[in-house]
């Protein structure tokens, strides 16, 4: 038995020059698995939302897949007792994709996304007449024909019908329309042309198409002047309406019987230019153009004698078709897939020979077979044909003249002569003994052989058998020989399990030879094709390297690209051009680009699956083969339209624990999903309509807030989540597109997981009043009932008492503050008169340092009416403000020396208030540091200068004292080099050093980089300042 998938590209299809030209085969048969269920199952229509999901009618239900999996729905009061007919009319699309169905019984639906089901909109009446078509035009009329010729009008969108026609003899069996009219096909064969009302008068107008006496059951208008016609029966016609009466023209669909057909459907894609063809036996598509056959199904064997009834266009590369059989998915494609070969169910192909242009030699591992072609139209039930069966176990097969050279498992070489028929084999051996034979190649007429774990081996043309010893060998693994593979006369390469082993043709090409295998070093080629001046080498699973060979071995070898291919394991290796090239992985084939590009040319799925497991390859001018377990597929690279395709995926329904929740149209980002505190498991599934996923659909997710990365890539659709906690996610997924990239096209949900009542925002919020409540309820309790009379009468009393205690306390404040003033007053009259007495005395002075040491004496005295206007009376004691009385001194001091700009004061003096008796010694200490460092630190120094004045009080560690700290330090000239401290006396310092003395303090001068700094230390008893 023979079993054929041919495919080709819509977009390229063979323009034939006549219609009886060969049938071509264009599309391969990938209908998705999922679909495997409704196998058997009768439909009539089908309709397609694009990346979106499918529709098709049975006899009396519709089914829907989405992608991930199929759904039905029954139709109310739509019988589906008694004989097994049709009871759908038409299945269509109406405005914004909605779906609609119309029956025979007059019944129009509409399907209810919110609802999940079909809908009952109008019941048409059908007592005048049965209805025998019914079909909508693409906008909102729904256009009806009965068995009596007439036909009206139903507008889905108003709800209301109106007659349009009646003048045809013979039962209405399809309609036609175009931007100007519709046309209306009898079963007689009649057309009427109804203008459209929008362009002017409806003015009917009848054509006769003569011809072969029938029922005609399709109508669709092909141009301008000419229409195809369906029939029961006889197959397709085209009638020209440039005349009123015209003869019908067959329309070849095939060899044989098969243009005599019924005609179930007729597509014509403006897109594409084709017609496509729904017959009883078989789906054809033709040129729009010359009509000329472009692909017949009869010719792939998983769909001969399909009596199709139904066809939508997903895109220009997809069709969907509906049959008496079930549904079918056919993807246009450059391969043509045989699966089943002669005298064999189950091949494993292990190797292909070429004998000429367009022979080639199929090694089996039970057999041999033999393949002639021309082209890929040329691959049918007659271009193979088995020469021989063998025993042993055929691992490898070439070609040498009239001869095919194979070898077995059980380590013999033999040659056949290429003749088909024979039962067994009977050819003659040319070498035993050498070991389980994985590789045979012809180099100048002699014969390698490889074989697996006992090297390599060369049959010389005289028949000798000589073991090579490869110079590099030096690991056991060396010696399984994977493939061989000539470069040019400089000898062989071994393409091993440890990596690839050179032997030399003779010792000038040794070195070069080693170059080209060190600059592989590290990796293990598998598979191998040199084309021109490119080697490729394909390792199992670190991609292809392309090696530059040219001017080989004037110049060096050179790694021209490494190309990746994550995710596969490549198993073979042809290059088809200069710069590309197809490798085989376990289960697809991939063109590779020197550029870096990468897109999938196959992929095995279903009735589709190749696995390319014994690395089988052959190339040839016009064509590559690629065998495995399963058969072998054939690609004719001059079609092969490369392009990086993401696959459209989305989420088609979820579901919260065992509650499903399917999803009808595309998501937003205002959709989300909410999860009650009670629903454990989420889960999500994955659907696509993509052309290009034949396999299943790989995918990466997450659900961002729960998960930090990305899945690994994963073929399951469906994607669960159990027990998540409160809080708002997004589920995330992307698809791999065709060159094995993630893609960036992401597919997001919102999942919003509620939590339990008790930890929800109303009870959150509930607990916060009610908290509130009962601290009012308190407050109010005790605050208000309780204590008002009592608090009431307290306030009172409290009141009076605290007004009393206030006037009394302000009289006595003011009558103390009045005395102070006075005696402050009278203290300052009289140091005024003393300060007036003791200046005019240096006036009068006979030498300049009595004047001088008068002038200090005079500003002491100023010093001290400084600290009588810092003097406060508190609590019947009279205090001084030590910060007050150092701002009046430095205004003082400044004002009798001019030097308010030389400086920038720094007062630190806490604002302390202390008893007047010490604050005088206090201050005297402040006075004398002050004079000291303005006289002295900033002789010559005009600017940038300061002066820090600090008092600060602590207690003591016995804390019976209070421990007084004067500092005053300057950024100035600083003491003398070498002066100590003991050698510094002035007059100022002399009164500084008594008032330390009188408390037992301490005077130190503590280092600086720059200026002078002092620092006495004075123990105060605690009752000299204020609490």
């Amino acid at each position: 038995m023979l079993t054929i998938i041919v495919s080709v590209g819509l977009f390229s299809f063979p323009k034939l020059t006549t219609a009886a030209s060969t049938d071509p085969g264009n599309f391969l048969n990938v209908t998705p698995l999922a679909l495997a269920e409704t196998s058997g199952t009768t439909f009539t229509d089908i309709v397609v939302r694009a990346d979106r999901d499918v529709w098709a009618a049975s006899l009396s239900s519709v089914i829907r897949y989405d992608g991930h999996s199929v759904q039905r729905y029954s139709l109310p009061r739509m019988g589906s007792d008694g004989f097994p007919v049709a009871r759908i009319a038409d299945l269509f699309l109406g405005p914004y994709e909605k779906v609609w169905v119309a029956g025979f019984n007059g019944s129009i639906y509409r399907f209810n996304p919110n609802h999940a089901r079909f809908q009952l909109i109008a019941s048409l009446s059908t007592e005048h007449a049965a209805l025998s078509a019914v079909k909508h035009d693409g906008q909102t009329s729904l256009w009806l024909g009965y068995a009596d010729g007439s036909c009206k009008v139903y507008d889905i969108a108003m709800g209301h019908i109106r007659s349009v026609c009646d003048r045809l003899n013979t039962p209405v069996r399809d309609f036609s329309f175009s931007s100007s009219s519709t046309l209306i096909l009898s079963e007689d064969g009649r057309l009427l042309r109804l203008p459209n009302q929008a362009i002017g008068p409806s003015v009917p107008i009848q054509y006769s198409c003569e011809g072969e006496p029938g029922r005609f059951s399709k109508l669709e208008i092909l141009d301008e002047t000419s229409v195809l016609i369906g029939s029961e029966g006889n197959g397709l016609f085209r009638c020209n309406l440039s005349q009123p009466r015209s003869s019908l023209k067959t329309v070849p669909l095939g060899s044989g019987n098969t243009g005599r057909a019924t005609i179930h459907e007729l597509l014509i894609s403006h897109s594409t230019d084709t017609v496509v063809v729904a017959t009883d036996s078989s789906l054809v598509i033709l040129d729009a153009r010359s009509l000329n056959i472009l692909y017949n199904s009869r010719n792939a064997s998983d769909l001969v004698s399909t009596e199709f009834t139904g066809i939508a266009m997903q895109n220009a590369d997809t069709i969907w078709a509906s049959s008496f059989a079930g549904l079918h998915r056919l993807q246009v494609s450059p391969t043509v897939v045989v699966r089943e070969l002669p005298a064999t169910s189950s091949p494993a192909i292990v190797g292909f020979a070429s004998v000429d242009e367009n022979t080639t030699v199929i090694a089996d591992y039970a057999g041999l077979l033999l393949l002639n072609k021309k082209n890929t139209e040329d691959i049918n039930e007659h271009s193979i044909a088995r020469i021989c069966e063998a025993s042993g176990g055929i691992t490898a097969v070439a070609v040498r003249g009239d001869s095919i050279i194979y070898g077995l498992r059980s380590g013999e070489v033999l040659q056949g002569t290429i003749m088909s028929g024979s039962t067994e084999c009977e050819p003659i051996v040319l070498a035993s003994g050498v070991g389980p034979v994985s590789a045979v190649t012809i180099v100048d007429n002699e014969i390698f052989i490889g074989t697996y774990g006992n090297g390599v081996y060369r049959l010389r043309d005289s028949g000798s058998l000589e073991k090579l010893t490869p110079p590099e060998a030096s690991n056991p693994i060396q010696k399984r020989i994977v493939q061989i593979e000539p470069v040019g006369s400089f000898g062989v390469l071994l393409l091993t399990e440890g990596g690839l082993i050179a032997i030399p043709e003779s010792q000038s090409s040794k070195e070069s030879l080693s170059k080209l295998t060190r600059l592989l070093e590290g990796t293990t080629p598998w598979a191998a094709s040199t084309l021109g001046d490119l080697l490729w080498l394909a390792t199992p699973t670190d991609g292809v390297y392309v090696v530059s060979l040219k001017d080989f071995p004037l110049r060096e070898p050179t790694i021209l690209a490494h190309q990746e291919v994550p995710g596969e394991i490549i198993q073979a290796v042809e290059a088809t051009s200069d710069t590309e090239a197809l490798i085989a992985t376990t289960t697809g084939v991939f063109n590779v680009s020197t550029t870096g590009g990468i897109s999938r040319v196959y992929a095995g799925s279903g009735n589709a699956l190749v696995r390319f497991d014994f690395g089988a390859s052959h190339s040839n001018s016009s064509s590559v083969l690629f065998g495995g377990t399963g058969g072998f597929v054939y690609i004719d690279p001059d079609r092969i339209q490369v392009a990086v395709k993401t696959p459209a995926h989305g989420i088609t329904s979820y579901a919260i624990d065992e509650k499903r929740f399917l999803l009808f149209r595309p998501l937003t980002e205002f959709d989300r999903v909410v999860i009650e505190p009670e629903n454990r498991r989420l889960t999500f599934n994955i659907g696509s309509l993509a052309p290009l996923i034949v396999k299943d659909l790989e995918l990466r997710y997450k659900l961002k807030g729960f998960d930090a990365t990305w899945s690994q890539g994963t073929t399951r659709n469906e994607i669960s989540y159990t027990s998540l906690p409160p809080g708002s996610y997004q589920f995330q997924s992307q698809a791999k597109d065709s060159s094995g990239k993630w893609s960036s096209a992401t597919v997001s949900l919102t999942v919003q997981v509620l939590p339990p009542w008790w930890r929800s925002l109303w009870a959150l919020t509930g607990y916060l009043l009610a908290a509130i409540g009962l601290v009012a309820l308190i407050k109010h309790y005790y605050g208000t009932i309780l204590l008002s009379r009592r608090a009431t009468q307290l306030a009172r009393e409290m009141t009076a008492t605290a007004n009393q205690a206030i006037e009394d306390m302000q009289e006595e404040v003011e009558a103390q503050g009045r005395l102070l003033e006075n005696v402050t007053r009278k203290n300052v009259a009289t140091l005024s008169w003393i300060s007036e007495l003791v200046g005019r005395q240096a006036d009068t002075l006979p030498d300049a340092l009595s004047a001088e040491l008068a002038k200090v004496s005079l500003e002491r005295i100023d010093a001290f009416v400084c600290l009588e206007y810092a003097l406060r009376y508190r609590d019947d004691r009279v205090l001084a403000d030590l910060h007050s009385f150092t701002d009046e001194c430095i205004a003082m001091l400044c004002a009798r020396r001019g030097c308010s700009s030389r400086f920038t004061l720094i007062n630190e003096v806490s604002d302390e208030l202390i008893d007047a008796e010490h604050a005088a010694r206090v201050a005297t200490v402040i006075f004398e540091l002050l004079v000291n460092a303005i006289d002295h630190a900033f002789e010559g120094r005009e600017h940038g200068n300061f002066l820090r004045v600090a008092f600060e009080l602590a207690p003591l560690d016995d804390s019976t004292a209070l421990r007084a700290v004067v500092t005053v330090e300057d950024n100035g000239i600083g003491l003398p080099e070498g002066l100590a401290l003991e050698d510094y006396a002035t007059a100022g310092f002399s009164l500084v050093r008594e008032v330390v003395a009188h408390y037992g303090g301490s005077i130190e001068r503590p280092a600086s980089s720059a200026g002078t700094s002092w620092r006495v230390e004075l123990p105060l008893p605690r009752e000299p300042v204020a609490e």
